[in-house]
């Protein structure tokens, strides 16, 4: 996944619903989240990076379990 994909995304999620700032932006270790690109494109919306230590995926199975959950 190209991190302009990743950043035109999150531009459009911040414009439809701004956060606050100082809001934690948190990922996994993709290389789209660690490049230079995308830490300035949250930086620049006041988001704070924050990322999953390496070979840590633990973190975000409660969260991946409850977003399969809902019905559409």
């Amino acid at each position: 996944m190209p991190d302009e994909l990743v950043c035109q995304a999150v531009l459009n999620a911040w414009a439809n619903a701004p956060a606050p700032v100082g809001s934690l932006f948190h990922s996994d270790r993709g290389s789209q989240y660690a490049t230079s690109n995308f830490r300035r494109t949250i930086q620049s919306l006041g988001f704070v990076q924050s990322m999953s230590r390496k070979a840590n995926c633990w973190e975000n199975a409660v969260a991946e379990s409850f977003f399969a959950t809902p019905q559409r």
